[in-house]
């Protein structure tokens, strides 16, 4: 069986109900139970409130309600009130007992008013005990309002109370029965059910713990509903310092109960977890008269629940900002459970289902994503402690609504995909053109500033189509290949790129570097050698023959000289030799004098008759002729 608790708002100041809704405050303002004690004099069934305060004082309200005029029948009629239980919904409920024995069912409402329940025709009898009970099936809950003479000792008979404001009654199965108990005064809701047992009482007499379970339970809702319930005696010998006829009951939070030594008001607690009965510090009125009541909920002593959740600046991603949630339960002492969710244009998000904070402690993980700047975001949030039947607010959500000041964050870096590719040879020993490719799938325009460097990083060019001031702009969905550098021959290239979400915005940007390009080689490959031949007299000359095999897979031109003084002076040889790919060409000779030696130096070229920008390569000297 699943029992239900229902949840009650917490604020800061302790506003009690409108009168019209007719309910009394189960907790305060930091969520420690209110327990009620009726004393039943003169025709006048008076309501006493009680508390602890922030240093675990007991705070009670003595007269706090009265009730003095019964619909139902004339006061002179009246043998007493009692038998008094309040829902956690904060519906207190009573009977009225003529005498003759005739039992009348009453609310009793925050503002003084009885209003009997006409359509519950209660059997008559000697009822003086009561209690509240609630159960949830299937998401629904059901409350209850059971009554019996004693501790489930006759006369025992269940009340639904409807949301409709209709009431069902019927009589459950009780076994067991002969530990029920005409001794034991009141009986309370163990909420929670955390040991087993639905409900405890306290026979003073006996010094018994008596405890009822409800071992079944059909027809919620329904006109055949039915319900059976178990009696033990849980402890035998407990409380004793307890006096005699005592034991009205009152219900708190977590499973714990409060009993009333009639005689004194003194309080003793039932801590269900350890299974103890000890007096506390805690009085209420001492009366012969009297009965009590408590809505299950709630926290005792000076203990409290006060969840609160804020929101603040978080920090910067790019030009937007994150929010920053904190879960503050510095002030429970107990734990809270929040559900959170932020809103934003009308849209809402979970930022948790369910994130669980220690009493006295805080939350500061969550933040809402990165918005940009302006952009509101409403928080929405409740906490619950299902251990104490807390809930802040008891329904719905309580909101924190916070602009988003993007005021010290600098712009957003756009994810794109950049390369680089090397074309042809512009000329033998020439150039290499260099083409930037920007790919920018980021969902956004993206803005770039480029700089390339063709020695090694030493320098850096910034591209004049792509300059920090004037920068390059990139749609999304869209490549750009505008960006070209011309590379020498024997160099490489390097780039480098900044991008921002806003033009001309670099702040707190870096630039990202692509890998190096590969040298480039632009002079044509070429197997070059010189030949002296044979003298051809005495003091005569010898011939230099130049061979020239072409290495590469096309057509390559030469511009050959020589020199026969060491250098200081160079004759052309040709101004354009053509050689086939693969052929090797010894057209080019020189006669050598008697004495000198030849010095032969060429550029190459892809392109006929084109050597301006390639450099020379020059052979090694030949041996000196000597013709002698």
């Amino acid at each position: 069986m699943i029992v239900s608790l229902a949840y009650v708002t917490i604020e800061k100041i302790d506003p009690e109900p409108a009168f019209a809704a007719g309910e009394f405050d189960c907790v305060d303002s930091d969520g420690r139970t209110y327990i009620f004690q009726s004393t039943w004099s003169g025709n006048t069934l008076t309501i006493n409130r009680g508390v602890n305060n922030d240093s675990g004082t007991f705070n009670e309200d003595i007269g706090f309600q009265a009730f003095s005029s019964w619909s139902s029948t004339s006061n002179s009629n009246i043998s007493e009130v009692n038998s008094l239980a309040i829902t956690t919904d904060g519906e207190m409920f009573a009977l009225l007992k003529e005498n003759d024995n005739d039992v009348r069912f009453y609310k009793l409402n925050y503002n003084g008013s009885a209003e009997h329940i006409s359509s519950i025709s209660f059997p008559d009898g000697d009822n003086n005990a009561a209690s509240n009970y609630e159960v949830d099936v299937s998401g629904t809950t059901y409350k209850y309002y059971i009554s019996s003479k004693g501790f489930f000792n006759g006369n025992i008979r269940v009340i639904r109370i409807n949301g409709d404001g209709t009431y069902h009654m019927f009589e459950p199965q009780i076994d067991n029965g002969s530990n029920g108990s005409n001794k034991a005064k009141d009986f309370a809701w163990v909420s929670n059910h955390p040991s087993g047992n639905d409900f405890v009482g306290y026979d003073s007499n006996g010094n018994d713990l008596l405890g009822a379970e409800i071992t079944s339970h059909t027809g919620h809702g329904t006109a055949s509903e039915a319900m059976t319930i178990n009696l033990s005696v849980l402890n035998g010998n407990i409380g004793s310092g307890i006096g005699s006829n005592s034991g009205a009951a009152m219900s708190l939070g977590n499973g714990d109960v409060y009993f009333l030594e009639n005689s004194t008001g003194d309080l003793w607690l039932y801590d269900q977890s350890a299974g103890s009965l000890t007096e506390t510090n805690d009085d209420f009125s001492s009366s012969s008269n009297t009965d009590g009541a408590g809505c299950g909920i709630g926290l005792s002593g000076s203990d409290e629940f006060v969840p609160t959740v804020t929101a603040a600046q978080g920090s910067c991603s790019g030009s937007n900002k994150t929010v920053a949630v904190t879960l503050n339960n510095s002030g429970s002492d107990v734990a809270a459970n929040y559900v959170v969710t932020y809103t934003i244009s009308g849209s809402t998000s979970n930022l948790t289902t369910g994130t669980s904070v220690n009493g006295g402690a805080s939350n500061t993980s969550l933040s809402v994503p990165a918005q940009a700047n302006g952009t509101s975001v409403q928080l929405n949030w409740y906490a619950e402690s299902t251990t104490y039947g807390l809930r802040t607010p008891a329904s719905s959500t309580s909101s924190v609504t916070i602009t988003v000041d993007t005021s010290s964050c600098g712009p957003g870096e756009p994810s794109l995909t950049v390369s680089q590719s090397l074309g042809a040879c512009s000329t033998g020993g020439g150039t290499q053109t260099s083409t930037l490719s920007i790919a920018n799938s980021s969902g956004a325009s993206a803005y770039v500033t480029v700089e390339y460097s063709t020695n090694g990083g030493s320098s850096w060019t910034v591209h004049t189509d792509a300059q920090e001031a004037d920068n390059l702009t990139v749609t999304n969905g869209s490549t750009n290949t505008s960006l070209t550098a011309t590379v020498p021959h024997g160099s490489a290239i390097t780039w480098r790129y900044k991008a921002s979400d806003t033009s001309g915005n670099w702040t707190g940007l870096s630039y990202s570097t692509l890998s190096a390009s590969s040298t480039v080689d632009c002079d044509p490959d070429a197997t070059v050698t010189q030949s002296l031949g044979s003298c051809s007299a005495a003091n005569g000359s010898k011939t230099s023959t130049l061979s020239i095999r072409n290495d590469e897979s096309g057509t390559v031109y030469y511009l050959v000289e020589y020199s026969t003084d060491g250098g200081s002076s160079y004759s052309t040889a040709s101004s354009n030799l053509t050689v086939n790919s693969g052929v090797t060409n010894t057209s080019l000779s020189q006669a050598v004098s008697h004495g000198s030696s030849i010095i032969w130096r060429y550029k190459d070229s892809n392109v006929s008759g084109s050597f301006g920008s390639a450099s020379y390569t020059t052979l090694t000297a030949s041996s000196t002729v000597d013709c002698d």
